[in-house]
């Protein structure tokens, strides 16, 4: 059950998952899961447990249904782990990545890994649906899209970690022989194939100073210009992070504070199938570009059983248009649109935070009781406002895994 200010809506989940391992070196996992959701009046957004997949909204009903099902094939041996998945993917050290968010969209995905002796590789390339479709005779018709990434994750020493990363959209085209070689750098190769494709890089650090202490942060280039860093140039697209995490020793507890800035235009491209996007959904921050976010959360365990959880967040969004000259321009707030439809003018005037600003700070205080170790009790509370709009929102939730 879920309350926003006087409205209140159920959700349930109804479904299974399974596990299964074949010898030492072959394992699977399935899922499948059916939602309802009730429709209050004033509170008929989806739950948070939508994804982004197919939902069904049934508009005279007050109701709507959604499903998903994940799954992956992992085979392990000396050459690594080679898997086969349509599963979630998260890259990044922080609670919200700007790299591969824990809120994207799950995509089908070809990936390989290997563990060396102090660092580590990863190989992906995955197959994604552009938010763009024609229609023809045989139906819906959408643009090849795919994404092709590179990760090494070293420890340089027992305190300081420091991983790079390479992502790369492109499409409209079958699957590049290039792109399917596992160790090959994208920046180049994209470079010899035509400069057609939306390339990003990241280098992301982790430092450990003190036992129980975490410094990390994160610097990620879609476009970049040092000659032009401080010109306001639109096209110095770049995401900045930067936050701890405090575990002490002493208490049953962790802190986290984290500084998000994504610059406008950030993830976006020219072509509907170069955006750093899946059904429409960032892959990247899951707020998107022009934004800033201030966000922490304080983990408490009162007992085995309980834990106590505290989050707040503070974001400065810019609008996805604005007027210039009267005429109404992206603004470059939402990672779908394209770079060649922005305003003249705005070349060289194009700030960290463009168009009209939100203001949205939110307060959230959940408490966890797992009271068997097949049922599960989470009840929240949080007092949102945006701009000068002040909300209240409930929720008790009962899982039951048998």
């Amino acid at each position: 059950g879920e309350g926003k200010n006087g409205a209140i809506r159920s959700v349930d989940q109804l479904g299974g998952q399974a596990f299964i391992q074949v010898g030492e070196h072959l394992a699977f996992y399935v899922d499948g899961y059916f939602f309802h959701q009730y429709k209050a009046d004033g509170y008929d957004e989806p739950a948070a447990e939508f994804q982004g997949y197919w939902y069904n909204d049934h508009e005279y009903e007050h109701f709507a249904t959604f499903d998903c099902s994940e799954a992956y094939a992992n085979v392990s041996g000396d050459f690594g782990t080679l898997t086969l998945a349509h599963y979630p993917i998260i890259w990044g050290n922080s609670m919200h990545s700007v790299l591969l968010s824990e809120s994207a969209t799950s995509f089908g995905s070809l990936q390989w890994s290997k563990q060396f002796k102090h660092f580590k590789y990863t190989f992906l390339h995955g197959s994604l649906m552009t938010n763009e479709y024609s229609l023809t005779e045989d139906g819906r018709n959408y643009i090849p899209k795919y994404l092709v990434a590179h990760r090494i994750e070293m420890r340089i020493a027992s305190r300081l970690h420091v991983n790079f990363s390479e992502m790369l959209i492109y499409g409209n085209r079958i699957p590049e022989v290039t792109y399917l070689v596992p160790v090959i750098f994208l920046w180049p190769s994209e470079h010899a194939l035509g400069d057609r494709d939306n390339k990003m890089i990241s280098l992301e650090t982790e430092i450990f100073p003190l036992n129980g202490l975490r410094l990390y942060g994160t610097v990620l280039l879609d476009e970049l210009s040092f000659s032009r860093l401080f010109d306001d140039w639109w096209a110095n697209k770049f995401a900045l992070q930067g936050g701890f995490q405090w575990s002490p020793r002493s208490l049953p507890a962790d802190l986290i504070i984290e500084m998000t800035a994504v610059h406008p235009w950030t993830y976006t491209h020219r072509f509907s199938f170069g955006s750093y996007t899946h059904h429409g959904n960032d892959l990247g921050f899951y707020l998107g570009p022009n934004t800033r976010l201030v966000s922490g959360k304080i983990n408490y365990d009162i007992s085995r059983k309980s834990r106590l959880i505290l989050s707040y967040s503070h974001l400065l969004k810019g609008a996805d248009t604005l007027l210039v000259d009267g005429v109404e321009y992206p603004s470059g707030g939402n990672s779908n649109q394209n770079y060649e439809d922005m305003a003249p003018q705005l070349e060289f005037a194009t700030k960290w935070l463009m168009g009209d600003i939100t203001k949205t700070n939110q307060l959230r205080l959940e408490w966890l009781y797992r009271w068997r170790n097949q049922i599960t009790f989470l009840t929240g509370c949080e007092f949102r406002t945006i701009n000068n709009e002040r909300d209240i929102y409930y929720s008790l939730q009962i899982r039951i895994n048998y």
